[in-house]
């Protein structure tokens, strides 16, 4: 128990550090998209630079040509300081904080306007929160939250429901490589049945 507590302990601290906790956000972004299936480099590309000099953390390549940006905010500072608090009247301050620091992250990521530089892109991004715990919060504290972020064109996900987004594109990715390959198909079926009437035409001549 006691080591347990110490490892709580130095977890809480390395992601009080904002580079430890977006290293951790972009790991668990990273490992949202290989349980997707998605292939980097074909479906997808992380830290892509834009002509602005933005670099958004995830760019997904739908099968129309088209994309979605994907940001990664790790907001849990002032989460981290609400489990500390023994005072409910604390933790209730602490947790209201941790609402505003993620309404904020949304009005901050909808001043980029990241779908403006992509010329496929629809008009909104999507911004992850590698924690379900760190949105639940926030949820709780602003009911309006989700909303709120729709209206600013940033659509909030969670490791479950990025998943379930990327596991739909990939999908479709599958069904664009079947549809490439019935046309392939029918295309090599159709060349053969030429060159078999051609050689049928030949053997008519000839009698």
């Amino acid at each position: 128990s006691d080591r347990l507590g110490a490892g709580t302990r130095q977890l809480m601290e390395a992601l009080r550090r904002p580079q430890v906790r977006g290293n951790w956000g972009q790991e668990q972004l990273k490992r949202c998209i290989e349980f997707a299936g998605m292939v980097e480099h074909v479906s997808f590309d992380v830290e892509v630079v834009t002509p602005e000099g933005l670099r958004p953390d995830c760019i997904v390549r739908l099968p129309n040509e088209r994309t979605i940006v994907i940001d990664v905010k790790t907001p849990l500072e002032a989460l981290l300081n609400a489990g500390n608090c023994a005072e409910e009247s604390e933790r209730a301050v602490w947790l209201a904080a941790h609402a505003r620091n993620v309404r904020d992250h949304v009005k901050e990521l909808s001043s980029k306007a990241y779908w403006k530089q992509f010329n496929e892109s629809p008009d909104f991004v999507v911004c992850f929160l590698p924690s379900e715990a760190s949105f639940s919060a926030a949820l709780e504290q602003d009911s309006d939250l989700i909303e709120f972020g729709s209206r600013a064109d940033v659509i909030l996900a969670t490791p479950t429901t990025l998943i379930a987004l990327l596991k739909a594109v990939a999908f479709g990715w599958q069904q664009m490589a079947v549809t490439r390959n019935a046309i392939a198909i029918q295309e090599a079926a159709k060349r053969l049945y030429d060159k078999l009437s051609t050689a049928r035409s030949y053997f008519d001549d000839l009698g």
